[in-house]
């Protein structure tokens, strides 16, 4: 089974997201960018999502960076916060997609399965 990593900081958002990827085995749910890179040594997911504003002080984009450093692992950004530069910070990491919140779960479902079946 293909698993996937939930970084998100919104515990009501994350189950659901849990909810709506059942047939993918749920590494984590994590809150911080820290939590996530620790998941990620861990764990090694197939697939991360990843929102862009966490609770501490590093970011989504941040934690993608240092991922990447230390594993490839295709990732996709999920956000509420749409502004032309953060989408350009988070762009230049090459994500597999970037959607915007509220996420219709179809379309997660969808682009999950577009990047990891």
């Amino acid at each position: 089974m293909k698993t996937v990593l939930i970084v998100e900081d919104e515990a009501v958002i994350a189950l659901t997201y849990k909810r709506a990827l059942q047939n993918y085995y749920i590494t984590n749910l994590v809150a911080t960018g820290i939590d996530a890179i620790d998941s990620v040594r861990k764990n090694q997911p197939d697939l991360i999502l990843m929102d862009i504003m966490l609770e501490g002080d590093m970011d989504g984009i941040e934690a993608a960076r240092q991922i990447q450093n230390i594993s490839y692992i295709p990732f996709f950004f999920l956000t509420g916060n749409t502004d032309k530069e953060t989408k350009e910070l988070a762009l230049e990491l090459n994500p597999c997609g970037y959607l915007s919140k509220p996420i219709n779960h179809k379309e997660l479902v969808k682009t999950v399965n577009s990047i990891i079946l």
